[in-house]
């Protein structure tokens, strides 16, 4: 099982205990609610074992919290699926090809060819020296 398919199972049975434990709870202390920057931590995974599960804790017990959660849980998802794709090699060299300007086009025309003339001048001077 890949550890990104692990992570997503260990999400959705937390998801799944914490709803069960919503329904149970009635009392909510406004205090013992984590904040916006705490969510995004545990959403973020900067968050040390005994912070997470502090978090986990304190979520199951303030619905507003758990559900700006699931919130930035969402967008969190959406926005990995919108990366993009690696391209290909043909479309990354097509990319950079695209930027070059016309000038460094020329350039590294002109450095290519004289070192095509060198290479064959040089070849038939080697052979003309085996030759005679």
């Amino acid at each position: 099982m890949s550890n990104k398919t692990e992570n997503q199972e260990k999400k959705n049975r937390a998801l799944a205990l914490l709803s069960l434990s919503l329904k149970q709870n009635t009392e909510i202390n406004v205090q013992d609610c984590p904040d916006e920057n705490d969510i995004a931590a545990y959403c973020e995974g900067t968050l040390d074992k005994a912070e997470q599960e502090s978090f986990l804790n304190k979520v199951s017990d303030c619905p507003e919290s758990y559900e700006l959660w699931m919130e930035m849980e969402r967008y969190r998802n959406e926005w990995e699926e919108s990366i993009e794709q690696p391209l290909s090699i043909f479309q990354g060299v097509h990319q950079w090809l695209n930027k070059l300007s016309t000038q460094s086009l020329w350039s590294g025309g002109a450095v290519f060819a004289s070192i095509i003339t060198i290479f064959f001048t040089a070849s038939l001077l080697f052979r003309s020296d085996y030759t005679s």
